[in-house]
């Protein structure tokens, strides 16, 4: 924890501006104004006094409801330096968030404001900042509490502001610097993105210009996997820091700065304000008119970004759909096939038993007992003959023979069903990839032809 004091007074020789280490023994008395802080105020023009709490490292430095320091320290501060008690209710929100209000009821008038963006939880940790401000119009002192984790720079702001210390009679200064710094940031972040999404519709939307194949090879297929964390990646970061917030609470600062001046006018003890917080009050205006030139066109530019990311999005999901498409019809087609192979082998079961069922039996016992080897007209004895060898002999050749004709005839009639259906398989895939192809060209705008030996446009440029 440490302490900025700068106080500006009519004689040079007395104005002074430090920046230190403050203990938990001091913070009392830099509160009080007592001991080593002890200054007067006659012929003060202004100054500021913070307390600063920067590089915190506390997981739940931002959560709602948590304050950095302890509960007395906190409850004396915000009474002392008349800070706004809306501040554990702004603990709560989330995202840029600033708010500002003129207390004119009391004897000495004050601006009460909260700036402060706070993110959620990443990777079990808090990031953010926060600062209260409070400016009295009598004393023309702005008082205030200013704390930040390690991921912010808002500790060179202060460092800024210290370098300048004659111009801290405005209140809204140290705001304004510090919106300078995160535009500045906004502004290279999203040109960052910007260089992703071109990566990208390098990889999706231009393929077709790089390979003339409607297919995929080894060493051309497309890791869609990647591509959906990258794009996922790219519009989060889009979203992240989304300018129109941004311009929100560049609206509210307009408006304070306004009722800042307006009020000064009415409430100063002189009769017309300083030359020099004149000029500063003009340039901060200048300045946020800037900013918000800067922060339209830094939406418009998140527009197209955003815009540019759902096209390749809706052409990963096409190249999904193909690709489900194509392994759909190969499934479909081999589902077709082994239901023809089963019909024709229950065909042929069909027939082989209803043939067999009917004539063998019969036949074969016939033939067997009608044979000149059985005699049963004679007693049992010797009613074999010994040339019974022949029948098998016979018999079995023939059967074979029968056999391998019928296996012929079936293996030739499924050549032909199977040279029939084929092509007309081949030809219904065709005609669907072709439409699948042709969605796809409508979508992405790329121009794709279905002849695969066709030359594109660039290649005839070199041949």
């Amino acid at each position: 924890m440490s302490y900025l004091e700068i106080l500006n007074y009519s004689d040079n020789k007395l104005c002074s501006s430090r920046m230190r280490a403050l203990t938990n023994d001091q913070f009392g008395d830099f509160l009080d104004r007592k001991g080593p802080f002890s200054a007067t105020n006659e012929n003060l023009r202004n100054g500021i006094r913070l307390v600063v709490q920067s590089d915190l490292s506390e997981p739940q430095t931002f959560e709602s409801d948590v304050v950095s320091l302890e509960v007395e320290q906190y409850e004396s501060l915000i009474r002392k330096m008349r800070l706004p008690f809306q501040s554990l209710e702004a603990s709560t929100a989330v995202g840029p968030f600033f708010w500002w209000c003129l207390d004119l009821e009391s004897a000495d008038p004050k601006l009460q404001l909260i700036f402060r963006k706070a993110d959620a939880k990443g990777k079990g940790t808090t990031k953010g900042w926060e600062m209260m401000l409070t400016y009295c119009f009598k004393s023309k002192i702005t008082s205030g509490y200013v704390k930040s984790t390690n991921s912010t720079d808002i500790g060179r702001q202060i460092q800024h502001l210290t370098a300048c210390s004659k111009p801290v009679a405005h209140p809204l200064l140290l705001p304004v610097l510090l919106f300078h710094s995160l535009s500045a940031q906004n502004g290279e972040d999203q040109r960052d993105v910007r260089v992703m999404i071109r990566e990208l519709e390098g990889a999706l939307s231009q393929r077709y210009q790089q390979y003339a194949a409607i297919s995929y090879g080894p060493g051309r297929e497309i890791n869609l996997d990647s591509l959906n964390q990258q794009l996922t990646e790219c519009q989060c970061r889009v979203l992240q820091k989304k300018p129109q917030a941004w311009r929100n609470a560049l609206r509210r600062i307009e408006k304070a700065m306004h009722a800042f001046w307006e009020t000064l006018h009415t409430h100063s003890v002189e009769d017309e304000p300083d030359s020099q917080l004149r000029t500063l009050h003009r340039s901060l205006l200048s300045r946020l008119d800037f900013l918000a030139g800067k922060l339209e066109g830094l939406e418009n530019y998140s527009h197209v970004s955003l815009e540019r990311l759902k096209t390749q999005r809706e052409v990963m999901l096409s190249i999904l759909d193909q690709r489900e498409s194509r392994l759909s019809l190969r499934i479909a087609a081999q589902q077709h096939r082994l239901a023809d192979a089963s019909k024709r082998d229950s065909t042929s079961m069909k027939t082989l038993t209803f043939l067999g069922s009917l004539f063998l039996p019969g036949t074969f016992i016939s033939s067997v007992f009608s044979m000149s080897f059985f005699d049963f007209s004679r007693d049992l004895k010797e009613s074999t003959s010994s040339s019974v060898w022949l029948y098998f002999v016979l018999m079995i050749p023939l059967t074979m023979f029968f056999v391998g004709v019928w296996w012929r005839f079936d293996q030739v009639r499924c050549k032909k069903v199977d040279e029939e259906e084929e092509p007309g398989d081949e030809m219904n895939m065709q005609a669907l990839e072709y439409h699948i192809i042709q969605e796809l060209q409508k979508r992405t705008g790329a121009r794709l032809s279905w002849n695969t030996n066709r030359s594109w446009p660039d290649e005839k440029q070199h041949t």
